[in-house]
């Protein structure tokens, strides 16, 4: 294999680091269960140690003005600017913060187990406070039209005008709504739960009426996820071990069944292909008629993420603390080591390196010692 081209290890952090970002200006914002994030320069030297926060830091984000925005169970939103400095406070939810999104217009819209929705201006000030859900808000997006979308343990969604008020409302009877996914189309992919494995996905128009019910499990293992493929079709996956594909209107026209265990991942590549990873401990390729091209082989943990780099290779990581790059026909290039416990996410920056984050609270930063040139094991 290559030799382990670690170029900065991170220390700071005192607790598993959850996620991390970044920055337009090439710098890498990093968020903790220790109450802080910190920013570090493109070499991996440490910059700012964000605190204020009292409780466990959940999310960020980068502004369109550039500026970092963070949410946290001490119920309140913070706004910093690119230096580290604190910008704005927002406060006034009464529980804890599960999500934040900015708008279209620059504005932050922030969800609770308050049971409420706010959006924000900048300066921290409350424009628009959304109430009408009886149970905490699991989720919420902006439509590709502006409108605002949110759902709830009340077991309704809710779709939101000017002014707070709801457009259309939709109740699901025992389901939750556990995630959403707004199409090209318009169309939303909705993920229905009722209890631990009883799970639907279904499609709905803009306008929230039903169009079709894609998968409906009843004492099966649940589908996990979908996303949406370039051509418009729908990629999901569950805990049967497969995947499927769907046309537009919500029929089936393609199976993808070989892993061994539950599919905790997957993505289309560059070429049109389709990669799955799986606590099976591999990750595959496919095309988009099911038929199995590759599997990744390697890692001795389950699989928690992977990435297609920009230079056409596959970038995976998981709970055995290594990361692997492969080419496209499975074969391992390099094994990156030095993490101590399982990895949660790694990224690929603006120069074509990789950062990488997870349980041992030090984020690393690994050179490409391979970009432009294929060397094999």
């Amino acid at each position: 294999m290559l030799n382990n081209p670690c170029i900065a290890v991170c220390e700071g952090h005192t607790s598993v680091v959850s996620g991390a970002l970044e920055t337009r200006d090439g710098n890498f914002l990093t968020w903790s269960l220790d109450k802080t994030l910190r920013l570090w320069d493109k070499n991996g030297k440490p910059l700012a140690v964000l605190r204020g926060h009292t409780g466990i830091v959940k999310g960020a984000l980068e502004t369109l003005d550039g500026k970092l925005l963070s949410w946290a169970d001490d119920n309140n939103l913070r706004l910093w600017d690119k230096s580290g400095n604190l910008f704005s406070g927002f406060e006034g939810h009464a529980g804890f913060i599960v999500g934040a999104l900015e708008t279209k217009d620059g504005c932050i819209l922030s969800w609770s187990e308050d049971n409420t929705l706010r959006l924000w201006n900048n300066a921290g000030n409350v424009i628009t406070v959304f109430t009408g859900h009886a149970d905490k808000i699991l989720g919420a997006l902006e439509t590709r039209d502006g409108n605002l979308l949110s759902w709830s343990a009340d077991k309704t969604m809710v779709l939101w005008g000017n002014n707070a008020n709801p457009i259309e409302q939709l109740g699901f009877g025992d389901y939750y709504v556990s995630s959403v996914l707004e199409t090209s189309s318009g169309v939303f992919v909705v993920r229905k739960n009722e209890g631990l494995w009883n799970a639907e996905l279904a499609l709905y128009d803009k306008h929230l009426d039903l169009v079709a019910i894609l998968h409906k499990q009843r004492k099966e293992p649940e589908v996990m996820s979908a996303l949406e493929l370039r051509d418009g079709n729908l990629l999901s996956w569950s805990w049967n071990n497969a995947l499927r594909l769907w046309d537009k209107n919500g029929n089936p026209f393609a199976l993808f069944e070989d892993h061994t265990n539950w599919i905790s991942g997957a993505l289309e590549t560059s070429d049109g292909k389709i990669l799955s990873w799986s606590c099976d401990k591999t990750l595959r390729l496919w095309d988009k008629k099911g038929s199995l091209l590759a599997v990744f082989r390697g890692h001795t943990e389950p699989v928690t993420g992977a990435l297609e780099t920009r230079d056409g290779r596959i970038l995976s990581w998981s709970m055995d603390e290594t990361i692997r790059l492969w080419d496209k026909t499975g074969i391992a290039i390099t094994v990156l080591k030095g993490h101590t416990e399982a990895l949660l996410g790694v990224l690929e920056t603006k120069e074509g390196n990789f950062f990488s984050w997870g349980c041992d609270e030090s984020p690393r930063l690994w050179r490409n010692l391979v970009t432009g040139c294929l060397e094999y094991p």
